[in-house]
């Protein structure tokens, strides 16, 4: 239902040049190298390639200062996983031991308030429009905004509740990276709302793969007791089965997402999303 708005086409090379513009502000910050190794070869890069493929419908190359804008956009998401990982106790990330787990949660929060102030003092020394500076800052405000309210979510919040979620914690480092080099267009509006609908639908599909593991207590998600889409779905009737956390109990979760009637009530609650995702013209066809 959602794996078209998941993994987008590689584009080698720019992204090449976003991470070496990441090694560039990284450069005189004494971290260890297995740290600067993760932060610059691994990630998906989806906020920069859904960025370069709105571009790209619009103009034929990309300019230095945008390749730059992305960059620090990959490092301020970077910064926000490391601060998930210890509110969450991650353990992994991106397929390896997560900060958290191998340095601790004083180092890894501190790294990611360190990265946040370089990455504020680098957007400043860019020759961009101020208002793309000023937009960048609220986008960050925002999403650390988001991840509060995150952690404010009650066990009888509403999907009202978690979209708001979502709109302020996800969505807008999608939107700002993808309206930073195109802010004088006159359909600069369907793009915020595109990208905006992007990152929810993205969420939720992020919270689905949490319940894709083999074992109950590989689902930070499900062991946490966070507030995802699945839970808003299903509280009403299983709630039991976030309760009590064990592996039938897992199981039986991961049946009622890939039933039928789940599929209905995620197509009936996300429609509208969907419909302005794909009725679009800036719609990317991944």
């Amino acid at each position: 239902m959602f794996s078209k708005f998941v993994m987008p086409p590689t584009r080698q090379n720019e992204i090449s040049t976003i991470e070496q513009y990441m090694l560039d502000t990284l450069s005189n910050i004494d971290i260890p190298k297995s740290i600067l190794d993760i932060i610059i070869h691994t990630g998906k890069r989806i906020r920069a390639l859904l960025a370069l493929e709105i571009y790209y419908k619009y103009h034929k190359s990309i300019p230095d200062s945008l390749y730059k804008i992305l960059a620090l956009v990959e490092l301020v998401h970077f910064a926000s996983l490391l601060h998930d990982d210890v509110i969450d106790n991650g353990i992994m990330r991106r397929g390896k031991s997560s900060m958290y787990q191998i340095y601790g949660a004083k180092k890894t929060i501190l790294l990611g308030d360190y990265l946040l102030a370089k990455i504020f003092s680098e957007i400043t020394k860019l020759s961009i429009e101020k208002y793309i500076i000023d937009r960048f800052i609220k986008t960050a405000t925002s999403t650390a905004y988001g991840a509060y309210l995150e952690q404010h979510l009650l066990p009888s919040a509403s999907l009202r509740d978690y979209i708001k979620m979502v709109s302020l914690k996800t969505s807008p480092l999608f939107q700002f990276a993808s309206t930073a080099g195109l802010w004088y267009l006159d359909n600069i509006a369907k793009i915020g709302v595109y990208t905006t609908c992007f990152g929810i639908i993205y969420q939720v599909q992020n919270d689905l793969n949490d319940y894709k593991q083999s074992v109950f207590q590989a689902s930070e998600d499900y062991m946490q007791g966070n507030i995802t889409y699945p839970f808003v779905v299903l509280r009403n009737k299983y709630s039991e089965l976030f309760i009590n956390k064990n592996q039938q109990n897992f199981e039986h979760i991961q049946k009622l997402i890939h039933s039928e009637e789940f599929k209905q009530i995620a197509h009936s609650q996300l429609f509208p999303y969907l419909k302005r995702l794909t009725n679009s013209d800036v719609y990317i066809k991944w």
